[in-house]
C-alpha cells in the first residue's frame, strides 16, 4: 500500500469480516502510511482506503481476492478551480435575482 508493506497474518475460522477488520487495522496501525494520511476502514468484508494498493498477495488457501476498483479523484489544483467555478456560478445567480 503506497510503498509500504502491510502483512496481515490469518487464522482459521476467520470469517472475511474479520479479516477485512484485520487488513483496515494493521494499515491505520503502520506509523509511515499514518504520517502519509492514509486511512482505512473495513465495511463488512471489503476494505476501503485513501491509500494506492499496490498489490495484493494472498496465502490463505480460505481466502480469495476480487479484482481491486479505484475511485478517480481529483488534484488540489483540480478541487480549487472547480470551487471557482461553484463561486463563479452563484455570483451569477445571484445578480440575476437582483435585477
Amino acid at each position: 500500500m503506497d510503498g509500504v508493506l502491510v502483512v496481515v497474518p490469518t487464522t482459521a475460522g476467520q470469517t472475511p469480516e474479520q479479516v477485512a477488520q484485520a487488513v483496515a487495522a494493521a494499515i491505520v496501525a503502520d506509523p509511515t502510511l499514518s504520517a502519509a494520511g492514509v486511512a482505512a476502514f473495513a465495511d463488512g468484508n471489503r476494505v476501503v482506503t485513501t491509500g494506492t494498493i499496490d498489490s495484493v498477495i494472498v496465502n490463505d488457501a480460505g481466502l480469495s481476492t476480487v479484482p481491486i476498483t479505484e475511485v478517480p479523484s481529483l488534484n488540489p489544483a483540480a478541487i480549487a478551480g472547480l470551487v471557482g467555478v461553484i463561486f463563479a456560478l452563484g455570483a451569477i445567480a445571484l445578480r440575476r435575482r437582483r435585477e
